[in-house]
């Protein structure tokens, strides 16, 4: 188990912890090999989070941060359990179902089809379809006449 707590919760994150070996604790962690080397991440729920899970197709247990902006991280999260990525837990069950979540996210066959569906909502080669839209579609616009500005 890899916590980052960041620096403000990191000693009394510790301190509960320190007895479970299997067990690391820090204020920081380099998101990247953590990712890199995920099989399943308890998380919030906001766009970059979701966009790097689904990157590296790690499933995810989310609890939206219940004061997120208009409440999108709530959003954010139910966007990613239709899709199979993930599971919400909402912060105000936090104490009766984050373990449950977790432990029905661990058998292997439930994590490979989370897998997949994660990997599924962050297709390689997506940005550059993109471009290749948006370059398409300017491209297919008349040119604005002289004096016109573009609107792009």
């Amino acid at each position: 188990m890899i916590h980052s707590s960041g620096v403000k919760w990191i000693r009394d994150v510790t301190g509960r912890v320190q007895h479970l070996e299997w067990y690391r604790a820090s204020g920081f962690v380099d998101s990247v090999a953590a990712w890199s080397v995920a099989d399943l991440a308890v998380t919030r729920a906001g766009t970059g989070t979701l966009a790097e899970a689904a990157f590296h197709g790690v499933p995810l247990v989310m609890v939206p941060l219940p004061t997120s902006a208009e409440n999108h991280q709530l959003h954010n999260a139910r966007a990613v359990e239709e899709s199979g990525a993930g599971v919400v837990v909402e912060q105000s069950q936090l104490s009766g179902r984050l373990a449950e979540a977790v432990l029905e996210c661990l058998p292997s066959d439930v994590r490979t089809r989370m897998r997949q569906s994660a990997l599924a909502r962050s297709p390689r080669g997506a940005a550059g379809k993109l471009a290749d839209l948006v370059e398409a579609t300017v491209s297919a616009r008349p040119a604005p006449a002289s004096g016109e500005s573009s609107p792009i």
